[in-house]
């Protein structure tokens, strides 16, 4: 029987645990990312008032993977479900993009400490937006 993260949630969710936890650190690799991930560990924090959030991806990805970047629909449901205790937030090791970055400092309206990577070429991209050639 294969397990994940929402078996894990209603596990707490049954048991009333993780309640009192106000600070999450997740290191995962890249290679394992997706979309049910987000959606998963959104839905398993959703109880918790969770003050500072730190994601780190691990690994590298070949050349010949697509690039994963942090998903948008789970900053905005992630940072929407802990907006009034969120007051710290890494994203280390994974590509944001400046939509991403403008999406957690629109909704994260109470973070006293951001902490991010950026791809290079989204200046680039906010660059040419901003001031076409």
């Amino acid at each position: 029987m294969q397990q994940d993260l929402n078996d894990l949630k209603d596990y707490c969710v049954s048991k009333a645990v993780l309640r009192a936890l106000d600070s999450v650190t997740l290191s995962v690799p890249i290679e394992k990312i997706d979309d049910k991930w987000f959606s998963q560990v959104d839905s398993l924090l959703s109880l918790s008032s969770i003050r500072a959030f730190h994601l780190y991806a691990t690994g590298s990805r070949s050349s010949t993977s697509p690039i994963v970047t942090l998903d948008e629909a789970f900053l905005k449901s992630f940072i929407t479900h802990h907006r009034r205790s969120l007051s710290r937030m890494a994203v280390l090791r994974f590509p944001l993009t400046l939509s991403g970055l403008q999406t957690i400092v629109n909704y994260g309206t109470e973070l006293e400490e951001l902490f991010i990577t950026l791809k290079r070429t989204d200046f680039v991209s906010y660059e040419l937006s901003v001031n076409p050639r």
